[in-house]
Parts: C-alpha cells; structure tokens; sequence
C-alpha cells in the first residue's frame, strides 16, 4: 500500500534483507499495546498524488485511492483500508483488515499484475501465500519472537500514537518479502499548512530508508510523505481529500 505505489507497499518492496532485531524498550510499541489508538484516525477516502523529484525536475510517478473505514469481519469491528494504486495501465488493490483499536493486524490481501498475496495474522504467528505469474506459489508459515504489525500500515500504525514533539517511538512489522522489520518515529515539531496545525514526523523504515511525513493533528490525516530514492524524492501528497468523519 504505500507497498506497491502508494507508500506502505512501495517501502516495503524495497526492503531486501533481514536487519538485527531491535530488543523491547519502554519507546516500544507491540500490536495489542494501548499506548497505539487507532480511534484518533478518522475516516477517509483520499486521492493521493506520487511526484518523482531530481536536479529540481518534478515527474508524475502514479497515483492512488486510499480509503480507511470501520466495518465488521466474521462478525467483529475491524478497520479496513484498501488501497487502489495505478501506475499507466497497471493497477494494484491492496487491502488490509487490523483491529480498530490497536491495529493488530488480522488479514492482508493483494492483487497486482505480477503477483497476489494473503497473509492471515494469529498473534505472533501468521501464514502467507505469494503466487507469482507463471511461478510456484510461495507459502510462509512463521511465528516471531515478537507480534508484528502489517509493514503496509506502517503510517498508520504512526498515526495511532502520542505524538507530542520530541517522542520517539519504535515497533516491529512484517512486510511482503517476509521480513521482520522494526521501524521508528519521531515528532520532530509542530507547524501550520494550509491553516490547519500539523506535526513533523521523521521516521526510520528500516532496510529501506527514511522518510518525513506531515500530518494534520486534529484528523490525523498524512497530508505529505517524503520518501528519498537515491538521489531523488519521491513525494506523496493528498490532493482530494473525501468523506472524512
């Protein structure tokens, strides 16, 4: 979701290589931990523009729907956001159902030209098939010393926490290569844009970067995501903001 085009799964697509896990501390956050509300997020459905930047050259580099809502799954609340991310004539729908509290992550779903992909989460265990066109269906069954969040909602998982300037805080995921990846965050200062207050965030997403995100403090909307690419930035902006409750 971001892993694809949109920043979850583009991050995570880049990550390659296992890093050494990061032992718990009180700025540690697991799924199920209170300390991640997931309640502070309101409801939307966003048209998110990507722009490539280099040597001051700006290009369009896709786009994408990213739609968050609360609904029922077997029978219980959940939060589900599906991202519908198109780059010209290819197009990925990434879905994600976590709980809607701690965003403990229950289920990730993924359709794209290339590949498909279903991981189902239980505790510090979870079990992942990837099908590769033309290839042989890779299946995962892994359970970590740690439960994980789903790498694709990662911002989210951001979003959920205290984000007074000057915290710091840190948590593990799983992303689609089937990596464990700790990820962290810092409220770095709180400024104006567009006339709303909004908190700077850098984050650490593990093997595959840094990044810096702006978020509204009221809605806890990602108004604007940084992602350097080399020697370019990709940059993730919010261009129509819907439905937001």
């Amino acid at each position: 979701m971001t892993s694809s085009l949109v920043l979850p799964a583009l991050v995570a697509a880049l990550s390659v290589t296992p890093i050494t896990p990061t032992p718990v501390s009180p700025d540690t956050v697991l799924p199920g931990d209170r300390r991640v509300d997931a309640r502070r997020i309101r409801a939307s459905a966003d048209s998110i523009d990507w722009t490539l930047e280099r040597d001051g050259q700006q290009r369009p580099f896709g786009a994408a729907a990213d739609i968050v809502s609360r609904t029922t799954r077997d029978g219980a609340p959940v939060l589900l956001r599906v991202n519908r991310v198109s780059r010209g004539p290819a197009m990925l729908i990434d879905s994600t159902w976590s709980d809607p509290t701690t965003l403990a992550p229950i289920a990730h779903r993924a359709s794209q030209p290339q590949r498909s992909l279903v991981v189902d989460w239980r505790g510090r265990s979870l079990s992942a098939r990837i099908e590769r066109r033309g290839g042989t269906p890779i299946v995962r069954d892994t359970t970590w010393q740690v439960a994980t969040f789903d790498s694709s909602n990662w911002d989210l998982v951001i979003r959920a926490l205290d984000l007074r300037v000057g915290t710091t805080w840190t948590f593990p995921v799983y992303d689609v290569d089937g990596l464990l990846q700790w990820y962290s965050a810092t409220v770095k200062e709180e400024a104006m844009r567009a006339g709303r207050p909004v908190v700077v965030v850098d984050a650490s997403l593990g093997t595959a970067g840094n990044t810096t995100l702006v978020i509204d403090r009221e809605t806890r909307a990602m108004i604007e995501t940084r992602v350097p690419m080399g020697q370019a930035v990709l940059r993730m902006s919010i261009v129509a903001p819907a439905g937001v409750k």
